[in-house]
């Protein structure tokens, strides 16, 4: 059982059984799925960083801000080095430039091609290699708080001057 699913988060009870029944009785076995309780928020980006693929994952609803709304997963996942697998909802398929072989999107439902773009990285290591590194330089070189701080001052500041 190479392939794992690890998921950190509180659970309901009755929707960790219900995980772990369509688990089953879809053929994965109990060792692949692997539930954590919640961590310290500033604890998450090392946890993360121990795995290879981090699911950025959304439901399309009818709530127009589900579709506009990054949340902060993508990020961490980025950060802690993972691929990743997203839904291709508005606001993640705007960053799919900036990813590039970082990251794979597939609409909601759309099993085959979610199927593809996790087998195509368990079958080609090399390729879940350059897709993490292409991830972390992502992180370190575009979405980091150190260079997003300075735009965000310089615009403040710039703003405050013209009044």
């Amino acid at each position: 059982d190479r392939l794992q699913l690890h998921i950190l988060g509180n659970f309901l009870p009755w929707y960790k059984n219900e995980l772990l029944h369509l688990a089953k009785t879809s053929g994965v076995g109990e060792s692949q799925i692997i539930l954590y309780p919640p961590i310290p928020s500033d604890a998450v980006i090392k946890f993360s960083s121990q795995f290879d693929i981090g699911l950025s994952l959304e439901q399309f609803t009818a709530d127009q801000n589900k579709d506009i709304c990054l949340t902060n997963k993508i990020f961490t996942y980025l950060l802690a080095g993972n691929a990743v697998i997203a839904t291709a909802t508005a606001a993640q398929r705007m960053l799919a430039p900036s990813l590039g072989e970082a990251a794979w999107f597939y609409t909601p439902g759309d099993v085959p091609r979610l199927s593809a773009g996790i087998r195509r990285w368990l079958e080609n290591r090399d390729l879940l290699n350059k897709a993490r590194l292409k991830a972390w330089q992502t992180a370190e070189n575009i979405y980091n708080w150190d260079m997003e701080q300075t735009k965000l001052t310089d615009t403040v500041n710039r703003i405050l001057a013209e009044e």
